[in-house]
Formats: C-alpha cells, sequence, structure tokens
C-alpha cells in the first residue's frame, strides 16, 4: 500500500486524532505505508514527540501555513527538505484534503555512487591483473539488482591509475550499463592523480543532485609513487566525499598497505580480494535505512535517528 493510502485508511478508522498518538507508527506499519515512503516511518516518530503532528492537524490555514511548519520541524530536526515535505503534505492532505497540495509530489530517488580506483601499473603480474578483473566483474555482477532497487539511481564508475590516471568508460552509470573491458597497465602508480580526478570529476557530475554516502574502493597491487598526501587529504575534505565510506583492497604482499592505510576509513576498512562478503556489507550500509526500535521502546535523539537520510 502506497504511503498516503495507509494514513487515509488509519484516519478513516481510527480518527484524526491517531495522527497524534504513537501507535500511528505501528498502525502505518501494518498496513505496509512504509514501503513506498521508507523516510516517513523515522519522520513521523520525530513529528509525534516534537509536536508537529498536531500542528498539522490544527492547520486549516492552507498552503502558506503547511510550508511554514515542514520549514520549522526542519531547522529543529536536520531531516533532508525533500522528505519532510512529502510526508507532511500527505498526512496534511487526508486531514485537510481542500487545502493543502503544495508538497503533493513523489519523493525523489537519491543517487547511490559506487566508484572502484584501481592500480594498473606496468610491473603488476598477469595473475593478480587475472584476479582484479575477476573481482571487479563479479561485483558488477553481484550488485547489478540494486539498478532496479526502488529509492536509489545507481551511479558506478571505474577509473584505472597507471602513468596517468582516467576514467574507464562514461563515468557514473547503472552497473546493467557498464561494459567492463579489463585493465590495461602502464607506467607507475600516480595514485594523486587519480585523487584529483575523482574529486574534479565527483563534484561537477554531483553538483545539485541529493546522495547516499558514496563508497569508495581503492584497489593496490603495487607501490605508489610521488606524494599523494595533499590529494588525498583534499579529497577526504570535498563537502561531496567527506562522508563516504573508503575501502581498501589488496592483493598480495607488493601492495602498498601504507596507501591503503591512509586511504581506508579506519583499519577495519582494509579487505582481502577473497573477502567480499564483509565489503558486501558496508555497502548495504551505506544506503540501507536503519529500523527504528518498536513504538514502546524509548526513542533515540532526532540526529540519531535522521543521520541516514540527511
Amino acid at each position: 500500500m502506497v504511503f498516503r493510502d495507509a494514513v487515509e485508511k488509519a484516519v478513516k478508522l481510527f480518527g484524526e486524532k491517531i495522527v497524534l498518538e504513537k501507535r500511528f507508527v505501528s498502525i502505518l506499519c501494518d498496513y505496509h505505508g512504509f514501503d513506498t515512503l521508507k523516510p516517513a516511518k523515522t519522520i513521523i516518530v520525530d513529528a509525534i514527540r516534537l509536536g508537529y503532528m498536531e500542528k498539522l492537524l490544527s492547520n486549516q490555514s492552507g498552503e502558506t501555513k503547511l510550508a511554514s511548519i515542514c520549514y520549522d520541524f526542519i531547522q529543529e530536526t536536520g531531516f533532508k527538505k525533500e522528505f519532510v515535505e512529502t510526508v507532511f503534505s500527505q498526512i496534511s492532505n487526508v486531514l485537510h484534503p481542500k487545502t493543502s497540495s503544495l508538497f503533493n509530489i513523489d519523493i525523489p530517488k537519491r543517487q547511490l555512487p559506487f566508484i572502484f580506483i584501481v592500480d594498473a601499473s606496468k610491473n603488476i603480474s598477469d595473475h593478480t591483473i587475472y584476479l582484479i578483473n575477476l573481482v571487479i566483474e563479479q561485483f558488477i555482477t553481484s550488485l547489478s539488482f540494486l539498478d532496479e532497487h526502488p529509492d536509489v539511481n545507481t551511479a558506478f564508475a571505474c577509473m584505472e591509475y597507471g602513468n596517468h590516471a582516467h576514467w574507464l568508460g562514461e563515468p557514473f552509470c547503472k552497473f546493467s550499463e557498464f561494459k567492463w573491458k579489463g585493465l590495461s597497465r602502464d607506467g607507475e602508480g600516480n595514485i594523486a592523480e587519480a585523487f584529483i580526478l575523482l574529486k574534479d570529476t565527483f563534484n561537477h557530475y554531483f553538483q545539485n543532485k541529493s546522495l547516499f554516502q558514496p563508497i569508495i574502493i581503492l584497489i593496490s597491487a603495487s607501490k605508489t609513487i610521488g606524494n599523494y598526501e595533499t590529494a588525498l587529504l583534499d579529497l577526504k575534505k570535498s563537502d561531496k566525499l567527506k562522508f563516504a565510506t573508503r575501502i581498501g583492497i589488496y592483493f598480495d604482499d607488493s601492495c602498498d598497505m601504507t596507501l591503503l592505510k591512509d586511504f581506508a576509513s579506519s583499519i577495519e576498512h582494509i579487505v582481502d580480494y577473497n573477502n567480499l562478503e564483509k565489503l558486501a556489507d558496508w555497502i548495504v550500509q551505506g544506503f540501507s535505512m536503519p529500523d527504528l526500535p518498536d513504538i514502546d521502546e524509548p526513542i533515540s535523539s532526532s540526529a540519531e535517528n535522521s543521520r541516514s537520510i540527511r
């Protein structure tokens, strides 16, 4: 059942004041009302707790007042604007169908970026190149189902770095659209250029787009050349990339573990190429919505509840 229909059914059965009660969330869960609008569950819990559902119920002033209620709630909780406007407008439209239509829109999908940065230095062995190609092919195949996910737009890109860094194919497309043709070995591992290229391309492409937490995966199979510290620091400070999950993958003893330690989000985010199950766990955490506790359990702070949908 779509979210608005679930709200309408609950109001018809239990009356308008049901939106003020904690059990309103449980009722919508029973109707599967959050299946099409998952952020609504967290938003409604805080809206009830902070008194905003009462403001929606008592609002007889129409669109202008509704916009003000949305704005105040966003300022107090930090939830994303499009989520709050969609949830509040659809609830208000049920409570006051003749006075609220300003935000009666579908929730937009957010971008879910996956980026591979792959070592393609000339001194990497044929066997290691074969393994890298195999891992990336399996990665693309195993996650291609996300192209059909109702809440995200997948954006996959792969870059190789040797003497220079460059994108393999058109960056940021769906998994099903990406054609993996394998690596070409060339020169030494110029990772600093790769970090600069990633930052510039990413910020340009996603300049005005809403994102899930990006997933950046660095594969090292040889020693790097030159200094990369400044370029990596700039990457970590980028507004769009500073909250990315950064994962390092190593293949053999010839990899640059110092680089992977400097790059990865933590030591735990450095994995052997055989440990793809652990890699998949981080990827799922990158875009999944956290479940709230049962309605009778204590509710954590607004900041904790809303962290994944800001």
